[in-house]
């Protein structure tokens, strides 16, 4: 079930991402690889790698907590995330009307 508009707008994208499983507030160690946004979610190699223990859990174990957590930039730590964005968003202002609702910040 997909919670977020975002993968219906990103349709199509195929991007490098680190995917982890978190099933009743515990996180699995992250896997890397391709990530595609669908019409109907998420696919990819590093989706397709978690997919086993996401089945099991909602399948045989009827657990209902069960997340996808992706990271789309796995190849920059919390800090020089923020410092990108903080650039961008100083440099590109008048882009930001095109985003999401969801994507915008003030």
């Amino acid at each position: 079930m997909i919670k977020d508009n975002l993968c219906h707008f990103l349709q199509g994208q195929r991007i490098f991402a680190a995917s982890a499983s978190v099933i009743d507030g515990k996180k699995a160690a992250p896997v890397k690889g391709e990530l595609l946004f669908t019409k109907y979610g998420l696919s990819g190699t590093c989706i397709l790698d978690i997919s086993e223990e996401i089945s099991i859990a909602v399948n045989r174990q009827h657990k209902k907590n069960v997340l996808v957590a992706v990271d789309m930039v796995p190849f920059l730590d919390r800090e020089e995330l923020k410092l990108q964005l903080v650039r961008r968003k100083k440099r590109e202002p008048a882009q930001r009307k095109s985003w999401p609702e969801s994507c915008r910040t003030n």
